[in-house]
């Protein structure tokens, strides 16, 4: 009898709370959705409106946190300054 007791006040937890965690943390898959087509999601991307790649122009090519070259180099030579 308790376990049926535990199991009704769980589904009803949650179904109470059903949708209340996307409130919360945004949707899930807004943070993997590729605003800039670069290849990195959006919940990793560092510099968010990096263009895709352009064939044959390696100055575009992005890396690991989806930020070009000439961007890397913008960033350091502000941090810098």
């Amino acid at each position: 009898m308790t376990a049926v007791i535990v199991l009704v006040v769980v589904i009803l937890v949650l179904l109470w709370f059903q949708g209340s965690g996307e409130k919360a943390f945004g949707g899930i898959n807004t943070q993997l959705d590729d605003a800039d087509n670069d290849k990195v999601t959006n919940l990793f991307d560092q510099c968010p409106n990096t263009p895709a790649i352009i064939k044959g122009d390696d100055s575009t090519e992005v890396d690991a946190a989806g930020c070009s070259q000439a961007q890397r180099d913008l960033q350091k030579k502000e941090s810098t300054t």
